[in-house]
Formats: structure tokens, C-alpha cells, sequence
């Protein structure tokens, strides 16, 4: 709900204002500026490269730069306060679009990828099922803190 008032209030009216420096700057961001750090920060977890592609092309975006955005302006006193929020709204939109439109075919590329590695060469990042990489409680399983009632 949050991405479509987004969209409609604050999105369509930066279209109307978007220069090639802020078109720019998105792309930047949902490629370079946004895969490179993901990249960096798994070097030491023996991921491989498609799964830090994966991992760097989705990952968190949206609500929260839009928190941050705000957070900037109100907090900072910048001058080009309409820029940054021109670029931040330009970004935040096309993300949305592009994670919408390559979700389905890049997850099922990755599924692909991964069910033709093999099982003994994969990195413990990848070997293990997302579920057990979960917490073991949850809201709803148990009535309280895992070391009080959840069963081990």
C-alpha cells in the first residue's frame, strides 16, 4: 500500500521533472551502487557469483529508502533538497518496476542454477535449505522466548 501512495503522489510528479543526471544516478544505483557493496560484503562467505548477483540485485530497497530519503531531508539541511528526493523517488520507482518484471524469470534462472550444482561443492551458504537458517520461533509456534517453550 505504501509503494502504490508512492506511486501516485510522489512518483508521477518527479516524472514530469527527471533531468539525464538523475536518470543517471537510478541507474547507477540499482546496479553499481547496489550490487557492489552486497558483492563486497560477502567475499569472505564462499557465496558464488550467482548467488551474490541474487543476493545484490534484490535486496533491500523500496520503504526503506524512502524512510531514508526523508530522514536526509529533514535531518541534514541540504541544499538540492529536490534533487535528492528526485533522484531517491526515480530510483526507488524504477526498483519497483524492476524487481516486478525480473523476479519471476531471475529466481527461476537462479533455481536452475543451483539444482545443477553439485550438492558436494556448494559453500555452507548454500548447501543448507532457507529453513533451517531460520530462527525456530516464531510468532504463532510458540508462546514465548525459544529457551522457554519452544521445543530444540
Amino acid at each position: 500500500m505504501t509503494l502504490l501512495i508512492f506511486g501516485a503522489v510522489l512518483l508521477g510528479p518527479t516524472l514530469m521533472h527527471v533531468s539525464w543526471q538523475i536518470a543517471l544516478y537510478a541507474a547507477m544505483s540499482l546496479t553499481v551502487i547496489r550490487v557492489l557493496p552486497v558483492a563486497i560484503a560477502m567475499l569472505g562467505s564462499g557465496a558464488k557469483w550467482p548467488t551474490v548477483g541474487f543476493l545484490g540485485w534484490f535486496g533491500r530497497r523500496g520503504l526503506t529508502s524512502i524512510v531514508f530519503a526523508v530522514i536526509t531531508v529533514q535531518q541534514a539541511r541540504l541544499a538540492g533538497v529536490d534533487t535528492i528526493l528526485r533522484a531517491a523517488y526515480l530510483t526507488i520507482g524504477v526498483s519497483v518496476f524492476a524487481d516486478g518484471i525480473t523476479a519471476a524469470p531471475l529466481a527461476s534462472r537462479y533455481a536452475r542454477w543451483y539444482q545443477t550444482h553439485p550438492h558436494h561443492r556448494r559453500p555452507p551458504m548454500e548447501s543448507v535449505h532457507a529453513p533451517h537458517h531460520r530462527a525456530r520461533w516464531t510468532l504463532g509456534c510458540c508462546d514465548g522466548p525459544p529457551e522457554r517453550s519452544c521445543p530444540s
